[in-house]
């Protein structure tokens, strides 16, 4: 064993003969062994403690959430009179006819932009034709936006009718 440390080598029980196969890499005894079933708990140890500490510096967020959670959870939304609820189901009505059309047609429009761009764009640049295609897409999806805004903004008008803590909202 030239260029070896034999006694560091003899120290670990490498070229001992008097050690045993059982304790040759572990020369503590079987007590101080770390046993597996202790892992078992240690993914829930760690979360527990870890929401503990959350919770001790940031105590009044926490007492914010249990308050809102019990708030959404017993609290149940005030019933609604019956022209009321007429109002609601005519403006989702109108929201409804804005998505079947404005928003459907600017999304097919849109679509059908993008290919015709796609498909006149070479593989390195992208000629007069290309442009006018890659104007006519940005055309489409800027119309795309108008009537998803559109839509939204009818979504919220119902939902204004009716009110925020209400059983629709």
């Amino acid at each position: 064993m030239s260029g070896y440390n034999n006694n560091a080598y003899q120290r670990r029980g490498y070229g001992n003969s008097n050690s045993n196969s059982n304790n040759q890499f572990y020369s503590g005894s079987s007590s101080n062994q770390i046993s597996t079933g202790s892992f078992v708990d240690a993914p829930m140890t760690f979360i527990a403690q870890a929401t503990t500490n959350f919770m001790r510096r940031h105590y009044i967020m926490t007492f914010l959430w249990a308050l809102g959670l019990l708030l959404v959870t017993m609290g149940k939304g005030y019933a609604i009179d019956p022209n009321t609820e007429h109002e609601f189901n005519k403006a989702l009505d109108e929201a409804e006819i804005i998505e079947q059309t404005h928003l459907n047609d600017a999304y097919l429009n849109n679509e059908a932009m993008y290919q015709r761009y796609y498909r006149s764009k070479g593989w390195f640049s992208c000629d007069a034709y290309c442009q006018s295609n890659y104007q006519d897409y940005l055309r489409a999806q800027q119309q795309l936006a108008d009537a998803k805004a559109l839509h939204n903004a009818a979504i919220s008008e119902a939902r204004s009718i009716v009110g925020i803590f209400s059983d629709y909202a």
